[in-house]
């Protein structure tokens, strides 16, 4: 039993429902009288602060806020079973655990009490990119379920790929793992288009027990669509459901860009418009490159400015950032044998090859040149590797990002796919010069990156570990156009798979690219938040951590190495 006075346990038990600290203290004198109540307010208050001690993660905050969650139980509903899916299922360890446990806390108790009469918390959440900002916002969902707010709505992006990864991932670690207590309004293979399954009313008068989940695109028929039917409700109701949106990538579109200060930019405006709707609105939003966020506009009543909270996710020791793989310079004040540099993973790009990439783009003449054929090479062998090293992988991935132009990603995919046949000719021949280039790439890849020194468990694997695994791997892997107007996208929903995938814009922010081992990337931009977006290589590589490499131009290195730099000081600051 805790030690903790019987008035405060109950005074924390009202917390968890809901209540305001104001409610709270009046049902506990109620119950217990008013010289009880204050000694449960004073006992409860100290508790829950110890919560939030200023360690990991850093946070600006509105105080008026703090102190009313007492943080997660083990008789709640939601958080404990995504708790023991993520230990059980995804192999997180304990650490992994405690950070997310710390920081989604810190999240849920600065966006006010679900019974508060009014609401209008705005915050913004800074992660990395690919650092596991999808691991916190569901994490949050699942605590603020268990703390009675219920309607919760995940704006996830601008491609429709990106908005179902996202929903499979909510469907698969919220909704599935405490079935019958979840509606949905939207799925992975519909956004909020088709028919609607029931009337708002309807749907928040359920919102009792049960918890709403729409996962919706930033899209303004999808999200005029979903605000009108959010006005169909009854004023009565609106009032009494407190609802949560998650903005992700919160500097894609969400932002007031418009130049008329009487007009608001078109996402924008209706993303406050559904805010405006809801008297118990909590918005958060989530994002690795906050420029905008915080530099865009002042706070006001019409602003997604976050005003009330901005907190910054700490990276794990595990991430693969911009600083681990392409260094920084040393920053004021840092002591000279501080380590600044990246590990040895970055290959160039000649300027040949790159022009006569970009040439080949406008004659539709398609071909694997040098670099490309070294990054295919080392890519085939480092998913050998893999299954000489773990007899298994989940997935294993190359990424190919050349250009914007969606028909040259289908030259792109057929030279590739003819390259590769060629490749396996050759293999299947045991071809003598091929075995003896093969292991002599291999040999210098693996000189130049000690598995210790990147953060992996396991040992070197030598080619003549990795050879009888080869041929195989080349005749599985799959290479695959992943572009606005493909058919087929990418899936990660069946394990085993080796990948090489070809694409532009859809690749270039967002989407998660499972299993990803090598990369080649000829894209530049000239703005650093969209830059970094496009660094899909940024993210964990657990038990490879040795394996991953990029293929890239020497400018495009330079501007890497600036961004690691800028993103330092930035977070410094902030």
């Amino acid at each position: 039993m805790s030690d903790i006075h019987p008035a405060a346990e109950f005074f924390k038990q009202c917390l968890k429902a809901g209540d305001s600290p104001e409610e709270a203290t009046a049902k506990t004198i109620r119950v217990f009288g008013p010289e009880d109540a204050r000694v449960a307010r004073i006992e409860a208050k100290e508790e829950i602060r110890k919560i939030y001690i200023m360690r990991d993660p850093p946070i600006l905050v509105d105080h008026e806020l703090a102190e009313w969650y007492p943080g997660p139980s083990d008789d709640d509903r939601y958080w404990p079973a995504l708790r023991r899916f993520l230990l059980e299922e995804k192999d997180w360890d304990d650490d992994s655990i405690r950070d997310l446990d710390r920081s989604s806390t810190q999240v849920v108790s600065r966006i006010a009490p679900p019974g508060k009469a009014e609401i209008k918390s705005r915050g913004l959440v800074v992660g990395y990119v690919q650092s596991g900002k999808t691991a916190n916002f569901t994490a949050v969902i699942a605590k603020a379920a268990d703390v009675n707010y219920r309607i919760f709505v995940v704006l996830s992006g601008l491609t429709n790929s990106l908005r179902n990864q996202t929903q499979e991932r909510l469907d698969r670690e919220l909704v599935g793992l405490s079935p019958g207590n979840w509606l949905t309004l939207t799925d992975a293979r519909s956004d909020f288009g088709g028919a609607i399954p029931m009337r708002p009313d309807a749907v928040f008068s359920r919102a009792g027990s049960n918890r709403v989940l729409a996962v919706l695109k930033k899209n303004g028929t999808r999200l005029r669509r979903f605000v009108k039917w959010l006005e169909g409700s009854h004023p009565d109701i609106r009032r009494n459901s407190a609802i949560l949106v998650i903005d992700d990538e919160a500097d894609q579109a969400s932002i007031n860009t418009s130049k008329n200060d009487a007009e608001r930019s078109k996402i924008n405006a209706l993303i406050v418009r559904l805010l405006r709707e809801m008297p118990k609105a909590a918005y958060v939003g989530y994002t690795a490159t906050p420029f905008a966020n915080v530099l865009n506009e002042p706070p006001g009543p019409e602003s997604l400015y976050p005003s009330h909270f901005i907190t910054t996710l700490p990276p794990s020791s595990t991430y693969f950032g911009p600083e681990k793989l392409f260094g920084r310079e040393r920053l004021r004040g840092e002591e000279e044998d501080s380590d600044v540099d990246g590990l040895d993973m970055i290959r160039d790009i000649s300027d040949q090859e790159e022009q006569a990439m970009r040439e080949a783009v406008l004659t539709g003449e398609c071909v694997v040149a040098e670099a490309l054929d070294q990054a295919l090479r080392f890519f085939l062998m480092a998913t050998a590797a893999r299954l000489a090293r773990h007899g298994e992988f989940k997935f294993s991935t190359m990424l190919v990002h050349t250009t914007q132009r969606v028909h040259a990603h289908y030259l792109m995919q057929s030279a590739l796919k003819k390259h590769a046949e060629g490749f396996e000719t050759r293999l299947a021949q045991n071809e003598s010069e091929l075995h003896d280039e093969l292991k002599l790439q291999w040999n210098s890849e693996c000189a130049r990156v000690n598995p210790q020194e990147a953060g992996c468990a396991y040992p070197s694997v030598s080619f003549d570990q990795l050879a009888p695994f080869l041929h195989d791997v080349v005749k599985q892997t799959k290479f695959v156009v992943d572009n606005y107007i493909s058919p087929a996208r990418l899936d990660f929903s069946v394990p085993g798979k080796s990948v090489v995938v070809i694409g532009g814009n859809t690749l270039s922010r967002g989407l998660t690219v499972e299993g990803l081992v090598t990369s080649y990337f000829l894209r530049s931009s000239t703005a650093y938040d969209t830059l970094l977006q496009m660094g899909r290589w940024f993210g964990f590589r657990k038990g490879y951590e040795d394996l991953p490499r990029i293929w890239m131009t020497g400018e495009l290195k330079v501007y890497f190495l600036d961004l690691g730099t800028i993103e330092t000081e930035f977070r410094a600051e902030l």
